[in-house]
């Protein structure tokens, strides 16, 4: 990776002194954008099972280049921090819901990681198809993650399409990505996930009304080994002493936002539904809640309020929320946010989330708070 990125800096300096030499005839610079996000976590975390708090510093920095290569096609590559199992060599140890690093290793050189890398392919103004590691392309309202932690990027193929047609907004979203190529002796499928969804947003003078409905249908999931963890998903042991799910994943969602300015700002009441068509029960899950402003410049506020239910084999536990119950299901709670903007691009954010865990059996409390110093450019 460090010689990757060596590479990839020597061969921008390359071209910038071509450009120099050049002058007009090479502007290179208008065909390609770079980006840099960093944001500086305190993290407390109270799991009332234990007899201790735990308190944890913890960074995520992203750098981002995309290119143009030509007038409807364009390259994306970023990447990441993150933390993995420290031999990095199965399905497991794997990160894909946290870009986080921890304050925790005396100093150590931390790794960077493709976080995205695809290509994007303008067919026409309202069609656009992704090709590769791609942001996830599903819309959601308010970031909710109730299905789809936000720092997850799927492999294989995203397609979206937008029309703005008078009044109504048209929107129609799919995704074909792969899971894990079934490889093993104990293990032969491919496992992988085919989502779509359609809506609408109607404008009714200055209030709008989103309306979306989606189906996921993860393939080749049941009996097959979980990702990562259970994290509160029905799992048994089979033959081969792994640990496996019991029920296929063919989500169902359904999703409805108003949107306003209140006091001159963005503002949102939203609702996010989702059921699982395998398992008879414990297959529901729910989030509610509202935001209000959005920061920006210096001085400009926002807060957030949500809560949440999510049954056990409501949606596929390890690609969900990894904040809020620490990624678990079988949870229910809050959620509440406030940030401000101190400079330009830059935020102070502090979140508190209110959880409680194992909801259908011996319910315990899980709460965790982050205060978030946010910077990007």
């Amino acid at each position: 990776m460090r010689a990757l990125i060596f590479i990839s800096l020597m061969a921008l300096s390359y071209l910038t002194s071509l450009s120099f030499a050049f002058g007009e005839e090479m502007n290179w610079t208008d065909k390609v954008k770079m980006g840099v996000d960093f944001r500086y976590r305190h993290e407390m975390v109270d799991d009332k099972t234990k007899d201790f708090d735990r308190h944890r510093q913890r960074m995520r920095a992203r750098f981002s280049v995309v290119g143009e290569v030509d007038e409807n096609l364009k390259l994306h590559l970023r990447l990441a921090t993150g933390e993995t199992g420290s031999a990095y060599t199965n399905f497991s140890d794997k990160t894909r819901t946290s870009g986080n690093e921890t304050f925790d290793d005396a100093g150590a050189n931390d790794p960077f990681w493709v976080d995205l890398a695809f290509a994007e392919w303008k067919v026409t103004e309202s069609n656009t198809i992704n090709l590769g590691k791609v942001n996830q392309p599903f819309y959601v309202a308010q970031k909710s993650q109730l299905i789809w932690d936000g720092d997850w990027t799927p492999e294989g193929l995203s397609y979206n399409y937008s029309c703005k047609c008078d009044s109504v907004s048209y929107l129609a979203n799919f995704g074909a990505f792969w899971l894990s190529e079934g490889n093993s002796t104990n293990d032969t499928s491919d496992k992988g996930l085919i989502g779509g969804q359609i809506g609408a947003e109607f404008s009714m003078g200055e209030p709008s009304l989103k309306l979306a409905v989606g189906n996921y249908v993860f393939a080749n999931i049941k009996d097959s080994d979980v990702i990562s963890s259970a994290n509160g998903n029905t799992t048994y042991t089979d033959p081969a002493s792994s640990t496996v799910y019991k029920y296929d994943y063919n989500l169902i969602e359904g999703t409805v936002e108003l949107k306003a300015d209140v006091a001159d700002m963005p503002s949102s009441v939203y609702v996010n539904y989702v059921q699982n068509s395998d398992p008879s029960d414990d297959n529901t899950g729910y989030i509610a809640g509202f935001g209000i402003g959005k920061v920006k410049n210096v001085g400009d506020w926002s807060f957030g309020y949500n809560y949440r239910k999510v049954e056990k084999d409501a949606v596929i536990a390890s690609l969900q929320d990894s904040d809020f119950a620490d990624g678990k299901t079988d949870v229910k709670g809050h959620t509440v946010s406030v940030g401000y903007g101190i400079f330009k691009n830059s935020e102070i954010l502090l979140t508190y989330f209110s959880a409680k865990r194992s909801v259908s059996t011996t319910e315990t409390e899980y709460n965790r708070a982050h205060l978030d110093f946010s910077f990007k450019f």
